[in-house]
C-alpha cells in the first residue's frame, strides 16, 4: 500500500487488518480518488501465500481535518469508523467520506 501512496504521505497500522493513511496537500477531489482508486486496486490484487493464490479486499473511509475544524485525533478517528462501517456495509472494495454536516455519507469518486 506504501507504494501507491505520495512521498510525504503516512501509512501506520492502527491494529489487525485496520491500518490509518495520513494524506496532506490534498488539492482536488481527483488528486484524492486517484489515491482511493490505487489504494482498492492493490488491495485487491492477487498475492501468492504458502504457494496459494489469494485476493482481499478493501474497505476505506475518510475523514476530513480542515484548518477550522479543530478535531481532535479521537475525533477524526470516531468520524472513520461511522464511515467505515457504510464503507462494510456497501460491499466489498468500497469507500466512504465523514461529512461533518450530514455524519457520515457516501462520496462517490466517479
Amino acid at each position: 500500500m506504501k507504494s501507491e501512496l505520495r512521498e510525504h504521505d503516512t501509512l501506520a497500522r492502527i491494529g489487525g487488518d485496520e491500518f490509518v493513511v495520513l494524506l496532506e496537500e490534498i488539492e482536488t477531489k481527483q488528486c484524492l480518488c486517484s489515491i482511493i482508486q490505487r489504494l482498492l486496486a492493490v488491495a485487491a490484487s492477487p498475492y501468492r501465500l504458502n504457494g496459494i493464490q489469494v485476493q482481499a479486499s478493501a474497505s476505506i473511509s475518510i475523514s476530513f481535518n480542515m484548518p477550522t475544524s479543530h478535531a481532535t485525533d479521537h475525533e477524526l478517528l470516531r468520524q472513520v469508523d461511522l464511515a467505515m462501517y457504510t464503507a462494510k456495509t456497501s460491499g466489498k472494495n468500497r469507500y466512504a467520506f465523514y461529512a461533518v454536516s450530514k455524519g457520515h455519507t457516501a462520496f462517490n469518486c466517479s
